[in-house]
């Protein structure tokens, strides 16, 4: 934001950073939820080993940050045992169950932080700060998002993910250019090396927008065919390369992996 959006920009920050508060304030008031061990020994697995055989209902990107404080104190891959017991052996090593606990779930925030700013990006873009910065505050005062903040799960991490495809989305139908293109592939494989269901609702947002923006602009210039099919390519290919990058393709069964 410059000049006048400045101001504002800077009056979104506190209701930002209320939110992260209260999520991380709720980081050693519960206890682990019945999927959280789960996304925290996939995780573990991941950084440990590159594979994600343990539980591969999932892509890792959402779990890597579940595990990589326990990756990071030393922490192994139990050998035996079901994905929800190695992850709760995992939380329980050392002793310090709540501590163990905490640093797995702070992984989650950054996500948060990311559904924040590209909430003020877009709205900034499309009404002006004063609209961003209400936006903001609105967002970050949703119940189900803090909550799911709170948590060491995918959920907050694919909610970020997919709205950044959505938003680079958007940019890119305005008139697809080379660095719209980049951008918009590389959110698309996050958000699909961030959970699976990528493969429903992206779509559903194209199936959306596409209409949407065709009838806010119908008299848009046209952009030539062979450019449509560049562009259309390097977010595939984009797409593509980070999710097979992310995501094992060699994947035992849950029970052979147990």
């Amino acid at each position: 934001a410059s000049g006048s959006s400045r101001p504002r920009a800077v009056a979104a920050l506190p209701a930002a950073g209320l939110s992260s508060w209260g999520a991380a304030t709720s980081h050693a008031l519960l206890s682990h939820t019945v999927d959280e061990p789960t996304h925290i020994a996939a995780g573990v697995e991941w950084l440990e080993r590159r594979t994600q055989r343990l539980h591969p209902e999932n892509p890792p990107l959402g779990r890597i940050g579940a595990g990589l404080a326990a990756h990071l104190d030393g922490r192994t891959l139990p050998a035996v045992g079901t994905a929800p017991q190695r992850g709760v052996e995992i939380l329980y090593a050392g002793g310090d169950y709540l501590g163990n606990l905490r640093l797995a779930r702070r992984a989650t925030l950054p996500f948060l932080g990311i559904v924040l700013l590209v909430v003020w990006a877009w709205t900034n873009r499309l009404r002006g700060a004063r609209a961003a910065a209400f936006a903001v505050a609105a967002t970050a005062s949703l119940p189900p998002l803090l909550g799911h903040a709170g948590l060491a799960t995918t959920d907050v991490p694919f909610a970020a993910t997919l709205l950044l495809t959505a938003w680079a989305l958007v940019a890119w139908l305005g008139g697809p250019t080379t660095r719209r293109s980049i951008l918009l592939g590389l959110a698309l494989g996050l958000c699909v090396a961030t959970k699976f269901s990528a493969l429903v609702l992206v779509p559903a947002c194209v199936l959306i927008l596409v209409p949407l923006l065709r009838f806010r602009r119908p008299d848009r210039d046209p952009v030539p065919a062979g450019r449509w099919g560049r562009q259309v390519a390097l977010p595939g290919l984009m797409a593509c390369k980070i999710h097979h990058a992310a995501y094992d393709s060699d994947i035992l069964s849950p029970d052979e992996a147990t």
